[in-house]
């Protein structure tokens, strides 16, 4: 199973005028690919490149999209979302980031002082700034209450070293589909199984075969927010309609 880590910075400028608590989000992955970044569904109008700064985001909860931009041996460029939720940034911080596609996210900030100039990262160690307790690194908010019984980890695991032993897509869908009889998903986990695929249209087909294999699919219409082309979203929620 591949692990990709994504790293996100968020610095403060701090000054002691107005916007000086607004935060600037650096963000890149440890692969170091192209990326495109989402805060509260708006992007700028760069390219994907391996590093994206964001400027000003005042504090405050907001939604973050992380997608990675590929291109196939075809020439066909993919966008797959590693990662998409809630940060809640705080005023006059640099926050560290680091998010696993598959475990989530852990969260390190550290408060800057408003007299600070400019918007670079403290140094290493965070000389000559206070800090909080919250500094220390942490988890996200709690996952999702309990859903019924559903596939384990340790069997979800084999079931995912097996799928991703393929080299082809077309061979990884056929994998799942013969290891599906009898088993019961969380609809967490059908998102993980999406995200071994890289076309959209792969995504789709796992998002509608796993269906009647979930147990809590009152939670299914959350698996929207995997697809970045409105096109598949709009097929998605056509065959939830349907159910």
């Amino acid at each position: 199973m591949r692990y990709l880590v994504l790293t996100l910075a968020i610095t403060a400028a701090l000054r002691a005028t107005a916007g000086c608590e607004n935060s600037t989000m650096e963000v890149h992955t440890a692969l170091r690919r192209p990326i495109k970044v989402y805060v509260d569904g708006r992007t700028g109008s760069n390219p994907p490149t391996v590093g994206v700064v964001v400027n000003n985001i005042p504090p405050g909860m907001h939604k973050i999209q992380v997608v990675e931009v590929r291109t196939n041996r075809y020439g066909e460029e993919t966008h797959t979302t590693v990662y998409n939720g809630n940060i809640d940034v705080r005023p006059s911080v640099y926050m560290d980031a680091r998010v696993d596609e598959y475990r989530g996210i852990s969260i390190h900030d550290t408060h800057v002082p408003c007299d600070q100039t400019g918007n670079t990262p403290p140094p290493a160690g965070g000389s000559g700034y206070s800090t909080t307790p919250s500094d220390a690194f942490v988890q996200a908010p709690p996952p999702a209450p309990a859903v019924p019984e559903h596939m384990s980890d340790a069997d979800f695991k084999k079931l995912v070293n097996t799928i991703t032993a393929s080299k082809y897509e077309t061979k990884k869908l056929d994998t799942l589909n013969a290891s599906i009889t009898g088993a019961a998903f969380a609809t967490d986990q059908v998102r993980q199984v999406m995200n071994l695929f890289s076309f959209e249209s792969n995504k789709l087909a796992v998002a509608k075969l796993l269906y009647d294999h979930t147990v809590d699919q009152q939670n299914y219409s959350k698996l929207a927010s995997g697809f970045n082309f409105q096109a598949n979203k709009d097929a998605f929620e056509k065959f939830l309609s349907g159910k």
